[in-house]
């Protein structure tokens, strides 16, 4: 019987660990998606960051478009924070907190919403902060 219980015990640990490092891996993937997502707006590639968007922060906006949002001040430094679970409608994912600093001096907290859809679990999509 006690064999029964630690057998128990220790396949519970085994799946809560995998539970818990794929929550970490995830996080990390969605955390380096942002990343690419800011480097690409700091170098103003915004074709590239348009492609990272969420359907919502594309919504009415063309691609040329896109890349008018961003008059001066520009993005010159950002620095990633915490990021923890959240759910948007039928998307789970991460807010992910950043401070941008701008070149006018101006240093701000935004968040993002960054997730992956069951389909394309490798592509994580970017909502910037208002979409």
């Amino acid at each position: 019987m006690v064999g029964v219980v630690v057998l128990c015990c220790v396949c519970g640990l085994a799946i809560g660990g995998f539970v818990f490092l794929g929550y970490r891996l995830d996080k990390g993937d969605a955390v380096a998606a942002l990343t690419d997502y800011l480097e690409d707006v700091r170098a103003e590639n915004y074709t590239a960051a348009y492609d990272q968007l969420c359907d919502e922060a594309k919504a009415g906006v063309s691609r040329e478009e896109f890349g008018q949002r961003f008059p001066p001040p520009r993005l010159v430094s950002f620095r990633i924070g915490d990021a923890s679970l959240a759910d948007r409608g039928a998307d789970s994912g991460y807010d992910v907190e950043v401070e941008v600093r701008l070149d006018d001096g101006q240093t701000r907290t935004e968040t993002y919403f960054v997730f992956s859809e069951t389909s394309d679990v490798d592509r994580y999509y970017i909502c910037p902060p208002g979409s």
